[in-house]
């Protein structure tokens, strides 16, 4: 049986349907909140435990920074149906609802700063935050699982985002206060009077990344393969992985063996994590 190169990590079940379709809308004022992204060194309700130094190492990632450095670090309402790699990794514009202004870490915890995005789903989203909801974070990532001493760790971690959803599979990983004064309210920390009571037996999305999905993401995001291709017949099944997926070899209809160099994003954002063993 082929081994998963790594996995497509959803933390929490998905309640949103891509097919889903919003107006986009300018609001000013948003409410600025803070909350608890994620927890390290405790096992969460899927049975998986994030190390300390995995999970805050993988903050680290120059990516991730790049993002909050410009503003563009969102998460979803609700984690992605569909399980392709592309779309694991693209946050989906009509579906943002939160938008991410600070990361940190405090003991265990990962903390935000947060506030709704300028369409209709982040509108929803202030509006919540002013009714006193306290809306929940789950972590969606790429990685490998291991097992160790009977416990489930999660290696190789790389972020893409934090969603929003109903239920997390981390216990408190909830809003937790407003910050903006323009709000002029207060939300305390935990749950809340509307408490709802779910079945904790979930085992969150978990899905095996195959060498097959990752060819077929490069064959559809590298540019590098994609020109060469238009020099050659159809290349069909003949893409290999070399060198931990930094470069793949190619086979045109006539037998030529290529080997070609991928793009430094591609390597990065995917095969470079999922192909360490």
């Amino acid at each position: 049986m082929q081994e998963p190169l790594g996995y497509m990590i959803l933390e929490s079940p998905t309640l949103n349907s891509d097919i889903k379709t919003v107006g986009r809308e300018g609001v000013n004022n948003r409410v600025i909140a803070e909350g608890n992204l994620q927890e390290a060194d405790e096992t969460n309700r899927n049975g998986r435990d994030y190390a300390k130094e995995d999970l805050f190492g993988a903050l680290k990632d120059p990516r991730l920074k790049e993002l909050l450095d410009a503003k563009s670090l969102f998460g979803e309402d609700g984690h992605p149906l569909d399980k392709t790699l592309a779309r694991q990794q693209t946050i989906y514009r009509p579906l943002r609802c939160v938008s991410y202004m600070s990361i940190w870490t405090d003991g265990n915890f990962i903390k935000a700063r947060f506030k709704g995005t300028n369409n209709q789903l982040g509108k929803e989203f202030d509006e919540d935050l002013r009714d006193g909801v306290l809306p929940a974070f789950s972590l969606r990532a790429l990685g490998t699982v291991q097992n160790k001493n009977g416990k489930v760790f999660v290696k190789n971690l790389r972020i893409i985002t934090w969603d929003t959803v109903v239920f997390p599979s981390h216990r408190r990983a909830y809003t937790t206060k407003i910050v903006s004064e323009s709000a002029n309210m207060g939300i305390k920390a935990g749950m809340g009077s509307n408490q709802r009571i779910y079945n904790e037996n979930w085992q969150g999305e978990l899905t095996p990344i195959m060498t097959q999905q990752a060819i077929d993401y490069i064959k559809q995001e590298s540019t590098t393969l994609k020109a060469f291709t238009e020099c050659f017949e159809s290349l069909g099944n003949s893409v290999s992985l070399l060198e931990g997926g930094r470069r793949v070899q190619v086979i045109t209809k006539n037998g030529s063996v290529a080997r070609l160099n991928l793009e430094s994003y591609i390597s990065n954002e995917i095969m470079d994590y999922a192909c360490r063993r």
